[in-house]
């Protein structure tokens, strides 16, 4: 399955599973016209950012995602049904295109709707358990293992009305099965309503007329030579391209945000490690991201100690790394880049299952 564009969270991209008996967010959302609600992501138990929704199925929305501290503006995503736009104020343009014929083939940064697409796809619900020791509500995904902790997802019901409360990723030291799971990030719900009229108009949006539209670069061809830069890593120090001259690189541009990069970043240091004695090394950089929100993730995920993480300080997407050197426009976006500097390969998104990294390593002279 390709999930490179959708930008799915990690908590919305890990399938669940509910007995066929239950009253589940499947039968009570997909079954609904129009859904209004407010979601807060939460990072570390600190609400990160505020969602606004109103959706019309199959493709009609409108998100307004803004700071809780400062009530900021983050992210506006409108779609009319024929063409959508989204605008981030931090990046100085704003997006237009067709609309998509449903919500799942939505490309955001919006909170809202991003984690509301895995409760919106009876699909991504089909490995999702209640066990009995829980209270009513509760629904699990089983455990997975990674760098000694063991992860799920714990989905927290209204037992009244079998609307969503929290999606949470929680963890705990693995092989530790009596202690308490640490909740680590997610989105708290609120707020819903349902199939109540949504006016046609509020699906529609104009950005500042001093906002120009953004226009996707091009990734950057074959075989030309990888412009250097120069990042922060996560002590605060400056980390060049050119520090790993004579290695192969792995360049990954990703966001703590981006669950198609949450999910690649396993394969990734997989590859990391495997590949470290033939002299590859994979630079993470985390872009259009909050610093605040990179260095909360890092200590939370010391599984991928493999990686060498650095994060752009650019606070512009068309004057950052990724999209101003490297004519990135989805994540998560990786660059092979051969010992002699030039790029070797370029691959967007991630299937799993894809040996395109492996393959792009063998052709770098690393495999």
């Amino acid at each position: 399955m390709n999930i490179g564009r959708d930008l799915l969270p990690f908590a919305a991209l890990l399938a669940l599973n509910v007995p066929a008996s239950a009253q589940t967010p499947p039968a009570v959302l997909i079954a609904a016209k129009t859904i209004q609600f407010t979601a807060t992501k939460v990072i570390g138990g600190v609400p990160e950012e505020i969602s606004v929704a109103s959706l019309a199925q199959p493709n009609k929305a409108f998100i307004r995602d803004t700071d809780p501290k400062t009530k900021a503006l983050d992210t506006i995503y409108a779609s009319d049904g024929i063409m959508q736009t989204e605008y981030r104020p931090t990046r100085g343009h704003y997006t237009k295109s067709a609309a998509p014929a449903t919500f799942g083939d939505v490309d955001t940064h919006a909170i809202a709707l991003s984690w509301i697409l895995g409760l919106l796809d009876a699909a991504q619900l089909t490995r999702f358990t209640h066990d009995a020791s829980d209270s009513p509500g509760i629904y699990r995904t089983a455990f997975q293992e990674q760098g000694g902790k063991d992860s799920q997802e714990k989905l927290t019901l209204d037992v009244a009305t079998g609307l969503p409360k929290e999606l949470m990723f929680v963890e705990r030291p693995h092989g530790t099965a009596n202690a308490a799971l640490v909740p680590v990030e997610g989105v708290r719900f609120s707020e819903w309503k349902l199939n109540a009229p949504i006016d046609a108009r509020s699906f529609a949006f104009k950005p500042p007329p001093s906002v120009p539209l953004y226009v996707r670069p091009n990734l950057l061809a074959d075989g030309i030579q990888a412009p250097d830069f120069t990042a922060d890593d996560k002590n605060g120090r400056p980390v060049k391209l050119s520090d790993y001259k004579g290695k192969v690189v792995v360049l990954d541009f990703w966001a703590t945000w981006c669950g198609p990069c949450q999910a690649s970043l396993p394969h990734t240091t997989a590859i990391a490690k495997q590949y470290a004695a033939k002299g590859v090394t994979v630079l993470a950089v985390n872009v259009w991201d909050k610093p605040n929100a990179f260095q909360a993730w890092l200590p939370t995920h010391p599984q991928y100690a493999a990686l060498h993480f650095a994060i752009d300080p650019a606070t512009v997407q068309d004057k950052g790394i990724a999209t101003g050197l490297y004519g990135v426009s989805g994540i998560p976006t990786q660059y092979v880049i051969g010992r002699n500097g030039r790029i070797v390969k370029s691959i967007v998104g991630y299937d799993a299952g894809s040996t395109s990294l492996e393959d792009a390593l063998k052709a770098a002279g690393a495999g």
